[in-house]
């Protein structure tokens, strides 16, 4: 039987400070989209011996809502286990302020959860 991993991250922006009691900069929501895209070679398929079913693995889009990717009201979305995946980051922006974000490659253990704010961005 195929195995999953989660998938999880939070996001903020830092603005100039505004009208509080500190002089510190500001955090501010962040909204956008990130796609997880499977790294197999075109035409790779993953077998499910326990089955005999072959996987044929889809990309995933999920949107990035106040700063947190959610899927079905969940903070967190899962990905089929035991393949590599690249995460790329589109129509980020802040309070209007668009920005961008270097793609991630990540291994997705069986199990196990990843949190893409502590992945190698680059």
């Amino acid at each position: 039987m195929a195995e999953f991993c989660t998938v999880t991250q939070r996001l903020t922006a830092f603005k100039v400070d505004g009208p509080d009691a500190d002089r510190d900069p500001d955090r501010a929501p962040v909204q956008g989209r990130l796609t997880l895209t499977p790294l197999v070679p075109d035409g790779h398929v993953e077998i499910d011996e326990d089955t005999a079913t072959t996987l044929v693995i889809a990309p995933i889009e999920v949107p990035i809502v106040d700063g947190t990717i959610r899927w079905r009201g969940e903070p967190s979305v899962r990905v089929v286990a035991g393949i590599d995946w690249r995460a790329t980051w589109t129509r980020m922006q802040s309070d209007g302020w668009p920005f961008t974000l270097s793609p991630v490659r990540f291994a997705a253990p069986p199990g196990g959860t990843i949190d893409l704010s502590e992945a190698r961005h680059g």
